[in-house]
């Protein structure tokens, strides 16, 4: 295994799709800036290494049926402890249904805990 610089990082990806709408109630600012604050819950995670990504005027089904909703997808660079990710969770569910006008039961939070990643040309492990 090669050693890298960047090994010593926290890297996370966070996607964010709000679902059916052309716009966000408020500026995309307001969630970028939460999320980045609300990421620092679980350990070893900085918003300097936080990419976000948030599209909107998407259409979002669920049980066949159009929704207004949003999907998170939060993915980390190695294993995290579950009580961080639980309180980001809450927390940044809390916040999207606040800041999106939506309700906690058409927002969807999956985190994918990754052991390898690219960066910089090259694979890390």
């Amino acid at each position: 295994m090669n050693e890298h610089p960047i090994q010593s990082e926290v890297n996370n990806a966070l996607h964010c799709d709000q679902h059916h709408r052309k716009t966000f109630r408020r500026p995309k600012g307001n969630v970028k800036a939460e999320l980045g604050r609300l990421v620092t819950i679980i350990h070893g995670k900085t918003e300097a290494n936080l990419f976000i990504d948030i599209s909107d005027s998407r259409t979002m089904y669920r049980a066949g049926k159009s929704i207004s909703g949003a999907f998170v997808d939060l993915r980390l660079w190695r294993q995290s402890e579950f009580e961080g990710k639980k309180q980001f969770t809450e927390s940044a569910l809390e916040m999207l249904s606040r800041e999106l006008g939506l309700s906690k039961e058409n927002i969807w939070l999956n985190i994918m805990e990754l052991d390898t990643w690219g960066n910089n040309g090259t694979l890390m492990a």
